[in-house]
């Protein structure tokens, strides 16, 4: 654990480690102050998703009532074939924490332990959570083959705290797992969202359908 969250260094030397100085990291003294944002490499292949005002449908809950049900350190993992249905589920696991988005095709194999140690540290101040995206895959045997989906792999295994994944179609991951399959809402489910949007904003359904909504 202290290997993949790293907040001092201790540096080499021929003295006992206990009479070496301490070289805390400037990110890491600013974060211990209150002051926590992605650093310079995360803010690179990172970035914050900003929560809509959302509702879920029954499905939904009951998918994000699973996450929820799941040991700690397990892998959640959203598939599906809309790419903003799964960020609308992720969102819903997330709950109050800051969601961010980490696209996989961003990784390199030289940066992957680098950005795992500093997401882990950065969790563990911020209580965020990461949403690994992975962009559509060929299907078949080459799939494994893909430079996405191995760096995703990678950097999933070094990877603690609050970790999904979005995928279009469920993946092996070599760790604990939970597969959410989501799917676009029925009409049934659209309306009954778009009845509790406008109520929450005020707007009385039967003004809504007078309007033509």
């Amino acid at each position: 654990r202290l290997r993949l969250v790293q907040f001092a260094d201790a540096g080499t030397g021929v003295q006992p480690i206990n009479l070496r100085p301490i070289n805390l990291d400037e990110w890491v003294f600013m974060a211990l102050l209150g002051h926590v944002h992605l650093d310079e490499v995360l803010a690179r292949v990172a970035q914050p998703l900003t929560r809509p005002a959302i509702s879920f449908t029954d499905t939904q809950r009951e998918l994000i009532a699973r996450a929820d049900a799941v040991e700690a350190g397990t892998l959640r993992q959203i598939s599906g074939s809309e790419p903003e249905l799964r960020r609308h589920l992720a969102h819903g696991i997330a709950k109050a924490s800051d969601l961010y988005v980490l696209d996989a095709g961003l990784l390199e194999a030289s940066m992957i332990e680098d950005v795992a140690v500093r997401w882990n540290r950065f969790a563990l101040l911020s209580r965020a959570t990461l949403l690994l995206e992975i962009a559509e895959l060929s299907v078949g045997e080459s799939a494994g083959d893909d430079p996405r989906l191995r760096a995703a792999r990678a950097l999933a295994s070094r990877l603690e705290g609050s970790v999904l994944v979005s995928t279009r179609t469920p993946l092996a991951w070599g760790r604990a797992s939970l597969t959410l399959e989501i799917e676009r809402p029925s009409s049934a489910e659209q309306r009954a969202l778009w009845r509790n949007h406008l109520e929450a904003s005020g707007v009385q359904w039967s003004e809504a359908l007078t309007l033509g909504v």
